[in-house]
């Protein structure tokens, strides 16, 4: 027999004066629940922080109970043997489900928070280097870089930001009619094929002839006062005519500017397709075995012993030799009762 030495026997006393966890009622009430943190194995039949609900509970030890209608006490024992193991079990695969949509959630938060980041640093070289081209003082010498348009191009993200500066064409035909130099400018630097472009450049040229042509006629050709009213009528009705073929031309450049926008729509939508089949394609690996899978395979396979063991003592108690239900048989959803009795 060992005996301990006296500074065993103190150290041990001392030992035993520490906490040993709490000791009123309610202390025990409010630390019962600390084996909870993964729910895989915690000893409560019902989590309520897990989603689980007494009444789904009750209404799950029902069907149970009137699949093999127990007859004693004793056959009671195992039927509730058989119901908390099982609503065990489920509860395990429902931990590994949400587990499992959380990953694949969080994989797809942080591939679009790559694609944010690598299109802003894209956004801001393109503009940088637009400013640099046709701003105020240009760079002498700085060329347009097509490579940053094709990867902001490559995104639905990157294709946003082009169709927001074909917005701003956009409204700036329509308020004046004609393609500005920074609108020109922008058709080239989001892309826009040669023959769009080309298009675009008549229309506003035509545009802007007619405008300079309304605007001369107009200073030159003021109604004198030895002028017969038809002479004015006269004048008047060949303004109509110049402002309707001006206003004609621009709604042309219009339509066109709003079929380039309508193209850039329709390509970020195929986009948008494809980031979703290679999201859905990456989601694929999170689904494979990791340690996680393991965990609930092994808090599953403990809930199926036990609740097999009740069952194989409750068909014993009853007499009967039907065959018990192998731990590979693990079809999700199946029936207790038809497929055991």
């Amino acid at each position: 027999m060992r005996i301990n030495s006296p500074s065993q026997i103190e150290a041990s006393r001392q030992n035993g004066r520490k906490s040993s966890g709490p000791k009123s009622i309610k202390g025990k009430n409010r630390t019962r629940l600390n084996a909870q943190k993964h729910g895989l194995f915690s000893q409560e039949i019902i989590i309520e922080s897990a989603g689980e609900r007494l009444e789904d509970f009750e209404q799950f030890k029902r069907k149970i109970w009137d699949d093999y209608q127990p007859a004693g006490a004793m056959e009671e024992l195992f039927v509730t043997d058989i119901v908390e193991n099982a609503w065990r079990r489920l509860r395990v695969r429902r931990c590994e489900t949400t587990e499992t949509v959380s990953r694949i959630e969080a994989a797809e938060i942080r591939d679009r928070l790559e694609c944010m980041k690598k299109v802003e640093k894209l956004k801001c070289e393109f503009m940088g280097r637009f400013n640099s081209l046709l701003g105020p003082a240009p760079i002498q010498g700085l060329q347009w870089d097509n490579q940053v348009q094709e990867a902001l191009a490559s995104t639905s993200l990157g294709m946003d930001f082009l169709i927001s500066q074909m917005r701003g064409v956009e409204l700036q035909v329509k308020a004046d009619g004609y393609l500005s130099k920074h609108s020109e400018a922008m058709l080239e630097a989001c892309g826009i094929d040669v023959f769009t472009i080309t298009t675009c450049t008549w229309l506003s040229d035509e545009a802007k002839n007619e405008l300079a042509t309304l605007e001369a006629e107009s200073s030159e050709k003021q109604p004198l006062a030895e002028e017969s009213p038809a002479d004015t009528d006269q004048s008047g009705i060949k303004r109509k005519r110049l402002h309707h073929r001006k206003s004609r031309f621009g709604k042309e450049l219009h339509k066109s500017v709003g079929g380039v926008i309508a193209f850039f729509e329709e390509r970020k939508q195929t986009l948008k397709s494809v980031e979703t089949i290679e999201a859905r394609t990456r989601a694929t690996t999170i689904l494979l075995p990791t340690d996680s899978i393991d965990r609930f395979s092994r808090a599953e396979t403990a809930y199926e012993r036990g609740m097999y063991r009740a069952i194989s003592m409750l068909l014993a108690l009853r007499g009967h030799s039907s065959r018990v239900p192998k731990l590979s048989d693990r079809a999700h959803g199946t029936n207790l009762a038809n497929t055991i009795c």
